[in-house]
């Protein structure tokens, strides 16, 4: 039987790569020097998409979630995926985000669909773990399908302006 598979979202940690507190660094400086307190949360937003053209659409919803929340968005990524893939190939942008999060620039992700990164309950329960490990947080926008958004990982703190 061969060894399982390292789960997508290990391949975007590195055991011997330590976050540096730099970026973090710079982070809070530019929310001071924009007048926003330290508990400003910075998400990015992720889409896939089935073919090239920016679903604009569906970043416009991440955005509104994210801004309702009281959150800063502060990249939009997509990724290309063909309509009814089969199985799930998190792509290079998805990554990337993880890294990001990972090293401390983000504070998490609003994923327009739950669908583009668990196809299962497997991969649900391994974005659970990767989300809870790195103190983090994923927000999903299904309210059409399960009548609310759906919050995984820790729960970011509310917004606050400097005085």
């Amino acid at each position: 039987m061969a060894p399982a598979s390292p789960s997508p979202y290990d391949q975007a940690s590195s055991p011997d790569r330590k976050p540096s507190g730099a970026p973090q660094r710079r982070l809070q400086l530019a929310n001071a020097a924009s007048g926003w307190g330290s508990t400003t949360t910075v998400v990015a937003t992720y889409v896939v998409s089935p073919g090239p053209g920016r679903p604009s659409l569906q970043f416009s919803d991440c955005r509104k979630a994210a801004e309702r929340r009281g959150w800063t968005v502060a990249r939009e990524y997509t990724d290309y995926r063909p309509a009814g893939f089969e199985r799930l190939d998190l792509g290079e942008q998805w990554a990337h985000m993880l890294r990001l999060v990972e090293t401390g620039l983000l504070d998490g992700v609003v994923v327009h669909d739950l669908a583009t990164v668990a196809r299962d309950e497997q991969d649900y329960r391994t974005l659970v773990n990767w989300a809870t490990d790195h103190s983090t947080f994923v927000l999903f926008l299904d309210g059409a399908r399960y009548g609310r958004d759906h919050l995984i990982g820790r729960r970011p703190a509310a917004p606050t302006r400097a005085a």
